[in-house]
């Protein structure tokens, strides 16, 4: 009997909870191993919630590379933000301005395509979809979770002796040897415009699309006003913010702002994060992974490099005892929690830092979060 047990639940897939870049690469995987899996997704199909942002992939590249078949590895430059300028071999770079005189204040190092890639979300993953069957449902909000703001439409999740079942919003149920959820952690995402650059698509322009994301210090005294600015209330209101800060601004980035057409929808983007706690465990067959483990501010461009990180921890700790008893698969998931919460806490509390560094003009040095080097494994002081 206990032989017939353990082949039925050898036989129940992972249940994957978000078609992001986790739970996709994930999928992938999974699907190149023989590990049968279902992946659930809130969104209807991969353009619901817009490009995003673009995405800087630097010391995650060696695990997205192993992680992904190889055909799809090849593929990789159909995620450029500006394959035209990788394809003429100009290496990336990110400057820091200073816009009240245009001064070049530091800038990261220069790497070439093999180091470091730019991609944007949904090219991204688009790509990463390739053979995957993404199944629309509901299932938001896990009570063990440290960020579940969106939890509507949730019913449950069950632990069995052999299983874990997953209940959604329209009554139907799952079952699978593990659950991993990989759900951002709010529904009201923003939109943006299209990021494009030229050469991109065979009816691309000789014109670049971008993003200005512009953001201020919540405190008297910013700009010289007694009182803290508010988030206007309208549209017409939020372009007019903004091209009252760009007023003072050096060129060409003055008139760059100035010139936002009066139509442009502004969106309104609040940050959040969380750095997950030392020890912290999950509960039977269930794991978190990417944003709903360790969701970080974008002022070092790290959330998608450890999401990829989890996925690369995840196979090498948990795949390997997928068909061993309970004791001994918790015993990996709990090695894998360990290896994300070392990794991922010391750059949640980094960017984190770098955001406050961003928006405090004295704090802006080599030294900064904000422009420090990029690596896997941080050694950062908790404050």
């Amino acid at each position: 009997m206990a032989n017939q047990d353990q082949a039925g639940e050898q036989e129940l897939p992972v249940i994957i909870i978000g078609a992001g870049v986790s739970g996709l690469l994930l999928a992938q995987h999974l699907r190149s191993n023989n590990i049968p899996f279902r992946i659930f997704e809130r969104d209807t199909d991969l353009t619901t919630r817009g490009v995003g942002w673009g995405l800087t992939l630097h010391w995650s590249l060696p695990a997205l590379r192993f992680l992904l078949p190889e055909d799809l590895v090849a593929r990789l430059p159909e995620a450029y933000v500006d394959r035209a300028a990788v394809a003429r071999g100009e290496a990336s770079a990110f400057p820091f301005f200073d816009l009240s005189t245009g001064e070049l204040k530091g800038a990261s190092p220069r790497a070439p395509e093999s180091l470091r890639i730019r991609v944007t979300r949904e090219r991204l993953r688009r790509l990463v979809a390739t053979d995957v069957d993404i199944q629309v449902r509901f299932c938001l909000g896990f009570p063990f979770s440290p960020l579940r703001s969106w939890g509507k439409g949730f019913q449950k999740y069950e632990e069995r002796q052999d299983s874990v079942v997953v209940t959604f919003e329209n009554g139907s149920t799952v079952a699978g040897r593990a659950l991993v959820a990989n759900t951002p952690t709010d529904t009201n995402v923003p939109r943006p415009v299209v990021l494009d650059a030229p050469g991109n698509t065979d009816g691309s322009t000789d014109k670049y699309s971008c993003q200005i994301c512009i953001s201020w210090p919540d405190r008297a005294g910013f700009l010289g006003k007694l009182e803290p600015t508010d988030y206007p209330g309208t549209n017409a209101g939020k372009i007019e913010l903004i091209r009252s800060f760009a007023e003072g601004w050096a060129e060409p980035f003055r008139s760059l702002v100035l010139g936002i057409p009066a139509d442009t929808d502004v969106k309104h983007l609040d940050l959040s994060d969380y750095p997950p706690q030392k020890g912290l465990r999950s509960e039977g067959r269930v794991v978190l992974m990417g944003d709903a483990f360790h969701a970080m501010a974008m002022y070092r461009g790290e959330g998608a490099n450890h999401a990829i990180l989890d996925v690369l921890d995840f196979a090498e700790k948990v795949s390997p005892k997928m068909n061993t008893d309970f004791a001994g698969f918790r015993i990996a998931l709990d090695a894998y929690e360990d290896a994300v919460v070392t990794r991922a806490r010391p750059g949640v509390l980094a960017s984190r830092r770098a955001c406050l560094d961003a928006h405090d003009w004295p704090r802006i040095s080599p030294t900064s979060p904000l422009l420090s080097k990029r690596e896997m494994k941080l050694q950062f002081d908790e404050e």
